[in-house]
């Protein structure tokens, strides 16, 4: 079990040096993946031994959301007894791709 914590807010953009219209540089965008599925991937990447199995809302501040992500341990004999989590165990990076149930949601895939 790892919490991560994430910014809110809407990204932002460093404005372009010159050559450029200055009206067509915003500095403002929306996100292609939720915050929760953010969060996936950088526990994802901090943990190397262990999987992303799901994740859920733990709070937030006035600037940043807490998510606490569920972690396999892929070395764990208990994990690799179990037939259902040794499939998981063995797809590495699903975070990454987008394989959990919060990146198959910003992929457009239904529950």
């Amino acid at each position: 079990m790892a919490r991560v914590r994430i910014k809110k807010g809407r990204r932002k953009r460093a404005r372009p040096d010159g050559g450029r219209k200055p009206a067509k540089s915003g500095r403002f965008f929306s996100r292609g993946k939720s915050l929760q599925a953010i969060a996936e991937e950088k526990a994802g990447r901090k943990f190397l031994n262990c999987e992303v199995l799901n994740s859920y809302y733990a709070g937030e501040t006035g600037d940043t959301r807490y998510y606490e992500v569920i972690l396999l341990d892929r070395n764990s004999s208990r994990v690799k007894s179990d037939r259902f989590y040794l499939q998981i165990i063995n797809s590495k990076g699903r975070a990454q791709r987008g394989l959990s149930s919060t990146g198959r949601k910003y992929r457009g895939y239904a529950r």
